[in-house]
């Protein structure tokens, strides 16, 4: 049976129409019922230029939706914004107009997964405030607390959960406790044993220069981390650290960890993304149905030339069609 997959269109200054478009050059993708929630203006135009504009089937419920087509669903309201139409606070706007349909479906049920195409949070902070992303937000929507969703990056040689997300470096080390490490592998456990891996193993990072050498570059090693390792080791995991990132990333290459856990955003994304050649997702542990996301950003700078690449956005899709529930 085909899945369920609901799609919004990010920022509709960014390349997200596109990469959904170019989703349709590849056979695997046509299996599933996918809804795209956008507007025609930008998909018809960018469908037409890449010679697939029988694939677009406008709709006005997720239940028209047909295998193998681009059901387009457009939201009642409208920002106002064109194609052409520079980044600003109104691109961020619609964007989130797209979300919050995106959740009223997900809300009743009527989707089995939920692919987000790349958003500005810039540009939506700068239209209602307070926005940090997707995960935080959608969070909020479906009442789980913030510290119980985890971003989880995957990639076919590497799978890493983050302990803070989207904050400044210099807020990273007020994240690093005891209680939150434990709490991050507890809450990811289930997601990867639904991945495969039947009794996970975990590395996890250092936050200081050499693992702290002791003390002398900083004391969360010794204060924070160990004595989370142990305390996650006496409740059964399989857990190693804290171990410095080179380590980390070099023996889960070679097949001795399954996740590893790292204590700020661009320690755990960046390995996955140099290796993964763009097939790579974030993965949001922790809300009552599957969201996935491509690995990267919105590229306004290349948007509307026909460069952007789709296939990290596939393997969202395809990431999203292998999960039920978790």
């Amino acid at each position: 049976m085909s899945k369920k997959i609901l799609v919004t269109s990010g920022d509709p200054a960014g390349i997200g129409a596109e990469i959904i478009s170019r989703l349709f050059f590849h056979r695997e993708i046509r299996n599933h019922r996918m809804t795209v929630i956008g507007r025609k203006i930008f998909y018809e135009p960018l469908l037409r230029k890449l010679s697939l504009e029988n694939f677009l089937n406008p709709v006005n419920d997720i239940s028209e939706a047909l295998p193998g087509k681009l059901n387009l669903l457009e939201p009642a309201s409208s920002c106002g914004v064109r194609p052409g139409d520079p980044p600003s606070s109104a691109t961020g706007r619609e964007s989130l107009v797209y979300i919050d349909e995106a959740v009223g479906i997900m809300k009743k049920g009527l989707a089995d997964a939920l692919v987000t195409a790349p958003v500005s949070k810039k540009n939506i902070a700068s239209a209602i405030g307070g926005f940090s992303g997707h995960t935080n937000y959608l969070a909020d929507k479906f009442g789980v607390p913030r510290d119980s969703v985890i971003m989880m990056i995957v990639s076919n040689a590497l799978r890493v959960v983050l302990l803070s997300q989207h904050i400044p470096v210099s807020e990273v080390a007020d994240f690093v406790k005891r209680e939150r490490i434990v709490s991050v592998v507890e809450k990811s456990a289930p997601a990867l044993k639904a991945m495969g891996f039947s009794s996970p193993r975990f590395a996890v990072a250092a936050l200081n220069p050499h693992s702290g050498d002791g003390g002398l570059f900083g004391r969360e090693e010794i204060e924070e981390i160990s004595p989370a390792v142990d305390e996650l080791r006496k409740k059964g995991f399989d857990v190693a650290g804290p171990l410095t990132c080179d380590v980390c990333v070099m023996d889960a290459l070679k097949n001795r960890f399954d996740a590893i856990v790292a204590m700020y955003h661009d320690q755990g994304i960046c390995p996955v993304k140099i290796l993964a050649n763009n097939k790579a997702v974030n993965f949001t542990v922790g809300l009552p149905f599957v969201r996935v996301s491509p690995l990267h950003g919105t590229a306004f700078d290349i948007a509307g030339k026909f460069r952007a690449w789709e296939d990290s956005i596939l393997k969202a899709v395809e990431f999203a069609a292998g999960f039920s529930k978790i």
